[in-house]
């Protein structure tokens, strides 16, 4: 798809601004599905798996390598990334949006072709890709919703319908201020997991060379004395992800003895 222009992006804004009653408990607020599951000290332990459920994406590898500190500095990378979506989620009306329209001006000059050879048939070489790609924006956003699902019902307990229901009504909030059109989001929350099975599964994802590389750097400790650490929480990544992006090779390329067989 096109990328998000401005003048789509300010319209999303204005219309998200116009549905809040509260601006200063801000997009979700107190009691909102957002607010309490992400709330949750363990989603902090979903941030691995959804970025390696995004670099499988070639476009948003190839973005990470070109425009992001994530190779030389991934603490710090994670740590900016939580800045800026927490500051949407938690902050009130003005702050998320201040924080949105500075993500929408970075993504737009981070655009660039698919350099890799082993991209997939979606993407050889040469395929233009822009971050603020709606298609791919909305992936990396499921990434963070699902796998903060996943960690909550694994560590604390599973949803029920109506957490569920509530959760996936509330996601428009958070597409919108990356200007994700509602033309590609979800009614329910079991269109939600079908959309995630869907890509787990497709050419869309594809494991590409930059994003072993990158991935490797990810699950290298910064330091000696975290080596333990970082292994477990590299194991506990790797387990995590859904079998049938496992084949594509994510699980391989986070920890290799886990999964020799992935190409």
């Amino acid at each position: 798809m096109d990328p998000v222009t401005t003048a789509e992006f300010d319209a999303a804004l204005k219309s998200l601004e116009a549905q809040i009653d509260d601006p200063v408990a801000g997009l979700f607020g107190p009691g909102s599905e957002v607010w309490t599951k992400q709330g949750e000290t363990v989603v902090f332990a979903a941030a691995g798996r959804a970025a390696l459920l995004q670099l499988a994406h070639p476009a948003v590898a190839q973005a990470v390598e070109e425009f992001s500190i994530t190779r030389e500095d991934p603490v710090t990378r994670f740590r900016n990334t939580f800045f800026y979506v927490f500051a949407m989620v938690f902050g009130d009306l003005r702050t998320a949006t201040r924080m949105a329209r500075t993500v929408h001006r970075v993504h737009q000059r981070v655009t660039g072709t698919i350099r890799d050879t082993d991209a997939g048939p979606e993407f050889p070489p040469g395929t233009p890709y822009h971050a603020n790609d709606p298609e791919a924006q909305l992936w990396v956003a499921s990434t963070l919703i699902e796998s903060s699902a996943w960690v909550y019902e694994t560590l604390v307990r599973p949803l029920d319908h109506t957490e569920r229901k509530r959760w996936i009504a509330e996601l428009p909030r958070f597409t919108a201020l990356f200007g994700i059109p509602r033309s590609l989001l979800f009614p329910t929350w079991g269109a939600f997991e079908d959309y995630n099975r869907r890509m787990w599964a497709s050419d869309t994802l594809t494991v590409s060379s930059t994003a072993r590389s990158l991935m490797r750097a990810l699950t290298t400790p910064p330091t000696l004395a975290l080596a333990p650490l970082w292994r477990v929480y590299t194991n506990f990544t790797a387990g995590s992800l859904p079998p049938s992006c496992t084949a594509t090779g994510c699980s391989a390329a986070s920890n290799p003895s886990r999964c020799a067989r992935s190409p």
